[in-house]
């Protein structure tokens, strides 16, 4: 607000107020800001917010801008080969909208990128890059799960592994078997000719070994399942 008086020998003779608007949106002087922005955890939804501000740095008061903002990421280098081969699975995605608030020049950016590397989120309004953006972000790794439980079943021939956690089932879809898609090669060699491994739910498996076989409880128990089998996708596979 601004308060505006004229005097005259030292006595008022007219006095009004206004209110000073903001001056346009200017790109360059918007900001992107939030958690969003520091280390999100691979795989996990989260979000960070743009203020839109004049050329001098005001916040901008009124919102009806949204369709002039754009968010778009870019991973920092090539993805991993599974990418390629799977596309159906979606890596990341992004969606800007209306914050919801009474600051009508905020808008919120909710998005999800799930490999573990670096990647950059540029926002533009109008066309033009924000203050700092293309903005670069690194995911946080998130914990491998753990095997707490590899045992004979009674047949001998069927061993069942149980994870601390659910799992995405390391990528398989629901008809593979080929235990060379989850393990390293020398331990899927230990498992014998023709060996199978199917998931009974996201969180238990069983190995079935083939001719040959070589494996032992222990030796199960003791792998370290990759990392990316956390990397979460939009239920089981099909």
């Amino acid at each position: 607000d601004l308060a505006v008086s004229f005097q005259l020998t030292g006595e008022t003779f007219f006095s009004t107020e206004a209110v000073v608007l903001p001056a346009p949106s200017h790109a360059p002087a918007s900001v992107a800001f939030g958690a969003g922005l520091s280390a999100p955890l691979a795989g996990s939804p989260t979000q960070f917010s743009v203020q839109l501000r004049d050329r001098f740095g005001n916040n901008r008061l009124a919102g009806g801008e949204l369709s002039s903002l754009t968010a778009t990421i870019t991973a920092g280098a090539s993805l991993p080969p599974v990418w390629s081969g799977r596309p159906d699975l979606i890596p990341w995605s992004i969606r800007i909208s209306n914050s919801g608030t009474a600051a009508g020049g905020v808008y919120v950016c909710d998005y999800t990128f799930v490999p573990y590397m670096d990647f950059s989120i540029a926002v533009k309004l109008r066309g033009e890059h924000i203050l700092a953006s293309p903005i670069a972000v690194r995911t946080a790794a998130v914990p491998s799960p753990q095997i707490i439980q590899a045992k004979f079943e009674d047949s001998l021939v069927r061993i069942r592994v149980d994870f601390d956690v659910d799992t995405n089932m390391g990528r398989m879809s629901s008809r593979a078997t080929a235990c060379r898609l989850l393990f390293p090669a020398s331990f899927a060699a230990m498992l014998g000719n023709d060996a199978t491994c199917t998931w009974k739910s996201s969180s238990t498996m069983v190995i079935s070994v083939g001719y040959g076989a070589t494996v032992t409880t222990t030796a199960a128990a003791r792998l370290k399942p990759d990392p990316s089998w956390t990397e979460p996708w939009d239920g089981l596979l099909q």
